[in-house]
């Protein structure tokens, strides 16, 4: 599980936003992909800096203390690459001295090991106190990466049912043929994409995408809420004139190839046009 540099960046750049506040519970011990520099820079951080053992990339602990968080509790399996300050399995329910405790919760890409998605999901809103905020680094999809793909609308619809407010999230495109990029295009997540198949196949080909969501608890619920999906397909466009001309006079499949080739083309443009680079 990692932190990259771009999500890593935007997180924090949100903590005026906010106001990040001890403890931390962090599901697992991240790598986070920023040098020394990179997080002096962006932080405006002065203080001490662990790095890893090539010296290359700050720990965790330094990351945190830059976001001002210093009482941080680490959770996993046994067998983690990197070992935990408490062992246990989010598919079952978190002890009682770990509930309604938390300012922070960060999970850098944990939720999608994690078979029993409701109860992974549930454990993080009884960590949170009220206002606590949590933040998911997740994939939303990767072969084999994990049990589970996540898409925004997962967590989306799922923080809405359970009260949770000010909730926002990122799509990172993370470039795994130049994984230590200087820079990384981002989506805000909105209206754009929210509709079904909204991100262009050359990005999901191109690049491997991440969530990376903010929310805050809100008052308590009695229960977790289940959320109900309701797909958002999109504006619907009626035939053109000139799709209708084609069909008259081009064979179908080559009039089928070119209406993909142009949808394809149109959702692109559309969704790059909310982009940024950071």
């Amino acid at each position: 599980m990692a932190i990259i540099k771009a999500a890593a960046r935007l997180i924090l750049r949100e903590r005026v936003r906010y106001a990040y506040q001890g403890p931390v519970l962090c599901l697992g011990k991240p790598d986070i992909y920023l040098t020394p520099a990179e997080l002096r820079a962006e932080a405006g951080y002065d203080g001490g800096i662990d790095v890893d053992s090539e010296g290359r990339f700050v720990l965790d602990q330094s990351f945190f203390a830059a976001l001002g968080l210093t009482d941080v509790t680490s959770i996993d399996i046994p067998g983690s690459t990197l070992a935990p300050d408490r062992i246990h399995d989010l598919n079952r329910p978190l002890p009682n001295d770990l509930t309604a405790r938390f300012g922070f919760l960060l999970d850098p890409g944990t939720t999608e090991h994690v078979f029993d998605v409701k109860a992974g999901l549930s454990n993080i809103v009884h960590a949170l106190r009220p206002g606590g905020v949590v933040i998911h680094f997740v994939p939303t999809y990767s072969y084999n990466g994990g049990y589970i793909s996540i898409n925004p609308n997962v967590l989306h619809d799922f923080y809405e049912a359970n009260g949770f407010i000010d909730i926002k999230s990122f799509l990172i495109m993370w470039d795994r043929y130049r994984p230590f990029a200087t820079r990384t295009r981002c989506y805000p997540y909105g209206s754009i994409l929210k509709s079904r198949h909204a991100l262009a196949d050359y990005d999901q080909c191109r690049f491997t995408p991440h969530v990376l969501l903010f929310a805050r608890r809100g008052e308590p619920r009695e229960e977790i809420t289940v959320p109900i999906q309701h797909e958002d397909h999109g504006p619907s466009r009626p035939p053109r004139a000139v799709g209708r001309l084609a069909r008259r006079v081009l064979p179908e499949g080559a009039v089928l190839y070119a209406a993909a080739w142009l949808r394809r083309q149109a959702q692109l443009r559309r969704s790059r046009s909310t982009s940024f680079w950071i």
